[in-house]
C-alpha cells in the first residue's frame, strides 16, 4: 500500500527538486489573516501553489527541396540552412499545483488553470514530485536519473 503524502510534502519535494535543477521558481501564498481589527487578503484565490520557468527542448526537423546553383547566395543558405534537425531552449512558464493522493482542484483551481492554459502557460497537477519530474524529463527540462 503506497504511504499517503501530504500537500504540505508534495510541495516541498517539488520546490526541492526545482533548486537542485537550478529551475527558477517562486511558491505563490494566496490567503487572508486578520491584524486587530484589520482583515487583509494575500494572492488570487485558486492561484498554483508554484510558479516555475523551466527551459525545454525545442526540436525542428526540416528537410528543404536543394535550390538551384543559379540562386543567389542568400536563397542557397536559406535552402541549406533549413535542412536537418535544429535544437533550442525555450523558457516556458509552468504552474503547479501540488494535492495529496485524495485532493481535488477546487473551482477556482479549476478556472485558474483554463485561464493560464489560454494565455499558452503550462498547467500541471501533481501528487508527487515524480509527476514534476516526469513532465520535466518529457520536456527536455532535466535529464533522467
Amino acid at each position: 500500500m503506497r504511504q499517503k503524502i501530504p500537500e504540505s510534502g508534495v510541495l516541498k519535494a517539488c520546490m526541492d527538486l526545482l533548486r537542485a535543477e537550478h529551475i527558477w521558481h517562486m511558491r505563490m501564498n494566496t490567503g487572508a489573516m486578520q491584524n486587530g481589527t484589520r482583515f487583509t487578503r494575500f494572492g488570487r484565490p485558486g492561484t498554483a501553489d508554484i510558479l516555475a520557468t523551466p527551459k525545454t527542448l525545442v526540436e525542428l526537423i526540416c528537410d528543404a527541396d536543394e535550390p538551384d546553383q543559379e540562386e543567389s547566395w542568400m536563397v542557397r543558405w536559406i535552402a541549406w540552412a533549413r535542412h536537418g534537425i535544429w535544437k533550442w531552449k525555450e523558457t516556458q512558464v509552468l504552474w503547479i499545483e501540488c494535492k495529496s493522493d485524495s485532493g481535488k482542484q477546487s473551482d477556482a483551481q479549476i478556472e485558474f488553470e483554463k485561464e493560464v492554459s489560454m494565455a499558452g502557460h503550462h498547467y500541471l497537477v501533481v501528487r508527487s514530485s515524480d509527476d514534476l519530474k516526469r513532465w520535466l524529463v518529457n520536456h527536455g527540462a532535466m535529464r533522467e536519473k
